[in-house]
Formats: structure tokens, sequence, C-alpha cells
């Protein structure tokens, strides 16, 4: 999206941030062992093997859904393409993904009067055929992990423990996880190769893809050694469902021992 209105590619928007953040940080003498991002060369590789394990292990089907469709830009609106009234909280300028309002979830056609971000006209619905997660075969076990470092006394922040137990408490689903988009880490099978991976399945991988892109193939001892290693993430409110319910979700589903988040610090809003 910021990439289209600056007229500039993805990669090209990415790299301008990039370097922004970096010197930030620097600026304020924080150091990191590697400030990395996901156009590492090994995001593809690392998120294509989690979700492959997924599908192997049946946490994944395919089903055709109704996508908003921009008649003029004459492209199907995902995410941040697509702006509109939130059906549970009414806020007038909820994402085709999230609510910032309430940290509802949203499928895009749920919007109430919706509007191409792109060049505001209304969009149409149109069906695509799609990949999911099953949520709901894992649930159990997210409520477990959860329910785990609560016990354990570990350092959840009230909001993350609120919204990940109101998440769970309403009944875990199915969730699409791939988009009709061009940037993003491919979809490894023949029959959605026009398809990229939603980018909330696939970036908190980067995690795990910075680590290998700074200490190669000794990235398991962190990333597949849960019982020597303690995870903490510190995240914004709007995406606590992500490293709380989503991306564990993924990870135990993978069946690979994978380390899963035991701190989660999240902030509030910043209102000014």
């Amino acid at each position: 999206m910021k990439a289209m209105q600056e007229g500039l590619t993805p990669q090209q928007i990415c790299d301008h941030f990039y370097n922004i953040h970096k010197s930030i940080y620097e600026w304020f003498n924080i150091d990191f062992d590697r400030f990395g991002r996901t156009t590492n060369p090994h995001q593809v590789e690392l998120t294509q093997d989690l979700f492959l394990q997924l599908h192997s292990n049946g946490y994944t089907s395919t089903d055709t859904v109704d996508q908003l469709h921009c008649s003029r830009c004459q492209r199907f609106l995902a995410d941040r393409f697509v702006h509109g009234e939130c059906p549970y909280c009414h806020f007038d300028d909820a994402r085709g993904d999230q609510c910032d309002a309430c940290s509802k979830l949203i499928n895009a056609v749920e919007l109430i009067k919706p509007r191409c971000h792109i060049c505001g006209e209304t969009p149409v619905v149109k069906p695509s055929r799609h990949l999911f997660i099953h949520l709901d075969k894992l649930s159990a076990e997210v409520e477990k992990h959860m329910n785990k470092q609560l016990d354990s006394n570990n350092h959840w922040s009230a909001n993350a423990i609120s919204i990940a137990r109101s998440w769970i408490k309403g009944g875990l689903e199915k969730r699409c996880i791939t988009r009709d988009l061009k940037w993003g880490v491919p979809v490894p099978l023949p029959e959605f190769q026009d398809k990229v991976f939603y980018v909330w399945f696939d970036a908190p991988v980067g995690y795990m893809s910075i680590t290998k892109d700074l200490v190669g193939d000794a990235w398991t001892s962190w990333w597949k050694n849960p019982t020597e290693v303690e995870l903490y993430n510190f995240v914004g409110k709007d995406n606590v469902a992500f490293h709380a319910v989503m991306f564990p979700a993924s990870q135990i589903g993978a069946r690979d021992n994978y380390t899963t988040v035991n701190h989660l610090c999240a902030t509030e809003y910043l209102n000014y």
C-alpha cells in the first residue's frame, strides 16, 4: 500500500524504512546482535517449511470464499487495501483484516460500507480459492499452552491476558492464511502458485529466520529448544492475537518442538 502511494516497489519501500528505523536506533545507541528483516534469504524457506508441516499434519484446508474486488483498480482487496466500518464495535476506519479499536480480527467482506483504500471505490464481491489453518483443531492445545505460562507466573501484561482469553473464550475458527497479492512468501503448492501467505502467518517466522541469518544452522538451538530457552515478546496491543494465538498454534500444529512464547508484554495505544 505505502509503496503504491509513493510510486516505489515493495522492496524499495522496505529498504527505505529499514534504513530509517536502523538510523533511529543507532542515534539512541541501541545495539542489536542482528537488526534483521523478513526479506532475508531464509524467510521463504522457513515459512514454507512451517506451512508444509501443518499441511501434512492435517491442519490446513482449502475453500472458495467471497473476497472484495475493486473494479477500478482491477485487484482483490486484502487487509490494508480496504477500510470500512467494523461489524463489531462500529469503528469507522477498520481494516480488512483487523479493527484497531476493538482488536477483533475481521474478514474483509464483513466490513460495513467498505471502500478501496487506493481509489475510494466501493468494491464488489467475487469468489477466490484460499488456504486455511484450522485453529479450531488446535484450540485446546493453545489454551493449555497459555494457561501453562500463566500458571508458571511468567510475565504477561494484563491486556495480553485479556485479549488472548477473549479469543479463546469466543472459540477459535479456521483462518485464511493466503492472499491474492504478488508481494510476499509464495505458497509452495502448484494449485496456489498465484497466491502468497498472509503477512501474519509469515511475519513471526521472521524471528526464526533472522536468527538463522545470524547463526546459521545453530538457529534450532534457540527455536527448537523449549526446555532451555525462554522466549519474550514485546508487542503492540494490536499484535497480541498473532503472538498469543495464531503463531503458537502454527508452531504447535507443526509438531516439531518449536520454542513458543513464554512471556508476552503488550503496550497500549499512545493517544494524543
